[in-house]
């Protein structure tokens, strides 16, 4: 069996998520025999390599940018329409309603299998002042009604979106519950926390998704309780100019302009560091459309690099994360608790020490890739038996 995965973004130096998740899918099916590849588009030539054993190449395309989307779209859609010729099954991270109806139509007019990842609840949150609601919900009624019926195979992340999933299905589509995914022992040698007074938060900064408004508020009182001895660190880029106006005054009215830092996108390397240093982690995810179906992918290292981890009690978080056990957990967008949190771990390190291991033997138990890969393959063989579900 062979599958190839057509994925339109950085591999194998990117940061993004999916980029991570990709790659550990493929690892485990080639343990189990399947022949894989990444095939990624590009304007420029570049050379195809192989990473961790999982070899990547590119196809070269006209145009790459949102102004000329329709050119962009179609060009997409043919070359998944020639991918899936020469392979069994074509996997793509593509969910854009618009990109996702050429492809689905030109790999099942050539005879092809698509399967994909659903990660997030589609068209759930906002991410740009024009991105009006209604126009969202027509989106994400279009996608679960017109498009996810036809797709052969959907690997989700959590227990929300297997139940979304299995309700708009066709009969034929195959389903897959898998959830993030990590090699747990890339960092099995880190060394434990050794108390440098920064929190990190990486990744996008939303409010929506993230509550980055309680986190800041939070760190503000355990910042003052701790008698500033306390840093808060951001990666990423703020989504809206409205936030971004929000932090900007909050900051400066608390008198907080060096102890909290937008350090912007950074490279993998010196996101490691930042990582290695920070004295906790918080993932603050208020409930919501988009909070409640999704699953953090950097919960993973944040576990097995031992890191203190606040984490709140919302969507399938709650599966894994009980308080006081394996993490810090809180309800989502609650300063007080979050605040008490901070300066308990900041006080506590002997106790704060026994959670963090806990933390790490939950990632080794439950996000350990090669746990997954008789399912992986399981999945993708029965994809490739089944009938096309394009009818």
């Amino acid at each position: 069996m062979k599958i190839i995965a057509f994925y339109n973004g950085d591999y194998p130096n990117g940061s993004s998520p999916m980029s991570y998740r990709l790659h550990y899918y493929l690892q485990a099916l080639q343990h189990k025999g399947v022949e894989v590849e990444i095939v990624m588009p590009s304007c420029s030539d570049k050379t195809k390599g192989v990473f961790e054993g999982v070899p990547y190449s590119f196809v070269k395309v006209s145009i790459l940018t949102r102004f000329n989307k329709n050119l962009v779209r179609n060009e997409f859609a043919e070359i998944c329409g020639s991918l899936s010729k020469n392979c069994d099954i074509l996997f793509t991270t593509i969910t854009e309603n618009s990109f996702l109806k050429k492809i689905i139509n030109k790999v099942h007019e050539n005879g092809g299998k698509l399967a994909f990842e659903l990660n997030e609840n589609p068209y759930s949150f906002k991410t740009s002042r024009l991105d009006f609601e209604f126009s969202r919900n027509y989106a994400r009624h279009y996608f679960l009604n017109k498009l996810l019926p036809k797709i052969d195979g959907i690997i989700v992340i959590s227990k929300a979106l297997d139940v979304l999933v299995s309700k708009y299905k066709s009969k034929n589509t195959v389903i897959a519950k898998i959830p993030i995914l990590s090699d747990n022992k890339e960092y099995e040698n880190s060394k434990p926390y050794q108390g440098i007074p920064y929190i990190l938060h990486a990744g996008a900064l939303s409010e929506s998704k993230d509550g980055v408004k309680a986190m800041i508020q939070a760190f503000a009182l355990a910042h003052k309780e701790l008698n500033g001895n306390l840093k808060f660190i951001f990666t990423s880029k703020i989504a809206l100019p409205s936030l971004l106006h929000w932090i900007n005054s909050f900051i400066k009215k608390n008198k907080l302009q060096s102890f909290i830092e937008f350090k912007g996108i950074i490279p993998r390397q010196d996101l490691d560091e930042l990582y290695s240093n920070c004295a906790l982690v918080i993932v603050n995810k208020p409930s919501n459309k988009q909070n409640d179906y999704n699953f953090p992918t950097k919960l993973t290292e944040i576990l097995t690099r031992e890191i203190p981890l606040i984490v709140s009690n919302t969507g399938e978080l709650v599966n894994y994360f009980e308080d006081g056990i394996n993490a810090f957990v809180v309800k989502g967008n609650n300063i007080q608790e979050i605040a008490k949190k901070i300066i308990f771990i900041q006080r506590n390190s002997k106790e704060v020490k026994k959670i963090t291991k806990n933390g790490k033997r939950l990632a080794l138990d439950s996000f350990y890739y090669m746990n997954y890969a008789d399912k992986l393959f399981s999945f993708f063989k029965t994809i490739n038996k089944s009938q096309l579900t394009s009818k």
